[in-house]
């Protein structure tokens, strides 16, 4: 009794605290440091980093005191020597085999292929100029150009580069082409969910029928996660975080040491080449791993490691370059030192911002949910049950602290969108514990064969699968894709913008390409040019050094026309001649306005 009024006394505590520091949230701050990039938080002077001390001042104080608690008053010790002795430390009957489940994973996987099967192809109503945009753009230099990113400076990292060059290999690029090889994407993404789900199954000594039930559940809540037609929280991002997960976990629990080695580095590596931000966070990964084998005295499972991570990253500068690499790296650290200036915006404030519009509901909600799986990870890592092994209670901490870094990406970005998609594995680990703490005992006390309860879990998806099942599209997908294949990329376009592409077209005829200068990234592409330097997205030239190496380029290219102006998008509705001063100067000085209707605007070269 006494340790449950303690707990709650606890819980009190934090819940006061936290509203405690979401009411002063706002004078949370750190000084603002101005770095001549410019976007809202920079206008604002508002440090970027405000979100992310905000962020550990929720989080942390709240975990550590009942990490104290454990310790202090429930009188819970960490074994420290089992956690120093990296170990197989699981039987092989306990583990959930393939063979026990090979039916629901195929009707698993035929139920997402049916789902990919029965989506509408590409919307030809519809183009998002910012992101689309980025791919077409990125496409037409790659084209003209050659190279990777020395031909186009993206935000992401490779991802852009790849996709497009997929798409031209198999299909022949066009707008309704590229669309559908991220809906193929999608379908990759549902199909590692999967797997994903299997090897998180593994996870537990619960009993093999508990594990099948839980395997399918979470199978369907992770297909859930991703999605043909929206953005969710799991998307194309993730593709290698899901085969990193799904090896690593097999690296903790079983003794292919090498293969899994290769695996895990290979999809750190080349998951940074793809996607910058989840390829630093699966190295910081990577590095826990390293120093968790270190100090285990691991020594030839840590250098099998390390090896193959050096291995990787040879094998891919090869392949691309050391030149490319090298152009590749110095955009990645132009982003990580001004993005959060060029496209931050501020963290909800919590609780307080709830029903004013601004996604303060999910803010607090996400928030909310990570200090939850933070405390019940602990609660799990400390628990006297028998309910995870040591190397699994590892694995419980790595994926948290995943979780954690992850988020990052939403305090820098703090929009809906960034807050959900930085949000996944946070409710990935929910559903895990959630099933542990209220479901799994339920279950193991439930007396049914194994046979018979495979057979009731593959009717329940025999059923999902017919259900999804659209036989009228089944028929038709051939002609259908044969038809899309050959779609004019001018069903995406207006009727008034179309008149406008046209007059501008017949300005910039006789070059083979056009310096666009707005956030309507699209344009070029439908103008059927390149632009003329690497800058595809001019405003992540902000900074008084890249603002001269986009000068630089502009003069060495001899760039004669720049659309200056457009009135479809405009990032935080603030100009790119806002953003770029200097740049801006330069055009103002050298450029004069030849053409400008409907917002549109271009500027020819003066001689």
């Amino acid at each position: 009794m006494i340790k449950k009024n303690k707990l709650l006394f606890l819980f009190i505590l934090i819940i006061s605290y936290i509203i405690t520091i979401s009411f002063f949230w706002p004078y949370i701050q750190l000084p603002f440091t101005n770095n001549s990039s410019i976007g809202y938080l920079s206008l604002n002077s508002i440090n970027p980093l405000n979100d992310t001390l905000r962020f550990l001042v929720f989080l942390f104080p709240p975990l550590l005191a009942y990490l104290f608690f454990l310790i202090f008053f429930e009188k819970k010790n960490i074994e420290i020597r089992s956690f120093l002795n990296f170990k197989i430390d699981k039987n092989e009957q306990d583990f959930l085999n393939f063979k026990d489940v090979y039916w629901l994973i195929i009707l698993l996987i035929s139920y997402i292929f049916f789902d990919f099967l029965r989506q509408d192809f590409p919307n030809v109503n519809y183009l998002d100029s910012l992101h689309d945009g980025d791919y077409l753009a990125t496409f037409k230099n790659l084209e003209e150009y050659g190279g990777f990113w020395s031909s186009a400076f993206t935000v992401h990292g490779g991802e852009n580069i790849f996709i497009v060059l997929i798409t031209d290999y198999f299909l022949e690029f066009s707008i309704t082409n590229f669309k559908y090889i991220l809906l193929v994407v999608v379908l990759l993404l549902k199909f590692f969910s999967i797997f994903l789900a299997f090897q998180l199954s593994q996870l537990s000594s619960s009993k093999k029928s508990s594990k099948i039930i839980f395997f399918t559940l979470l199978s369907l809540f992770l297909i859930s996660l991703s999605s043909f037609t929206e953005l969710n929280y799991i998307n194309i991002r993730d593709l290698f975080v899901l085969i990193f997960f799904i090896f690593l976990i097999n690296f903790y629990l079983k003794k292919t040491y090498l293969l899994d080695s290769l695996i895990i580095s290979f999809s750190a590596v080349f998951g940074f080449v793809f996607h910058y931000d989840t390829g630093v966070y699966m190295h910081f990964i990577l590095f826990i791993v390293l120093i968790h084998l270190f100090f285990t005295k691991n020594i030839k499972i840590f250098f099998v490691l390390l090896a193959a991570v050096i291995l990787n990253w040879v094998i891919l500068i090869n392949f691309f370059g050391l030149s490319e690499f090298k152009i590749m790296f110095e955009h990645f650290f132009q982003i990580v030192k001004n993005v959060d200036y060029i496209h931050g915006i501020e963290y909800p404030r919590p609780f307080f911002s709830i029903g004013d519009g601004n996604d303060g509901s999910r803010a607090t909600k996400t928030l909310l949910f990570i200090l939850i799986t933070g405390l019940l990870t602990l609660n799990f890592f400390f628990s006297d049950k028998k309910n995870f092994t040591q190397n699994e209670k590892i694995l419980l901490l790595i994926f948290y602290t995943y979780s954690i870094i992850s988020f990052k990406n939403a305090l820098g970005r703090s929009d809906g969108p960034h807050i959900m998609l930085s949000s996944d594995w946070i409710v990935i680990l929910l559903f895990l514990y959630v099933f542990h703490l209220f479901f799994e005992e339920m279950i193991s006390k439930i007396k049914i064969n194994l046979a018979k309860l495979k057979n009731i879990l593959g009717f329940i998806l025999v059923i999902l699968v017919i259900y999804i099942i659209d036989f009228k599209k089944i028929v038709n997908y051939k002609n259908n894709f044969v038809l899309n294949k050959i779609n004019n990329d001018n069903t995406f376009i207006s009727k008034d913008r179309s008149e406008i592409i046209n007059l501008i077209s017949l300005e910039i005829k006789d070059q083979r390409c056009v310096q666009n200068f707005t956030g309507d990234l699209s344009l070029p592409y439908l103008l059927g040019k390149p632009n003329c330097t690497i800058f595809i997205s001019p405003w992540l030239a902000s900074g008084t050094n890249y603002e001269r190496k986009f000068i630089d380029a502009l003069k060495q290219q001899k760039v004669k026309y720049i659309i200056y102006n457009s009135p479809i998008f405009e990032v935080d509705n603030i100009k790119t001649s806002d953003r770029l001063e200097l740049v801006n100067s330069f055009i103002k000085k050298n450029y004069r306005e030849i053409l400008n209707k409907d917002d549109y605007v271009v500027m020819s070269l003066v001689k």
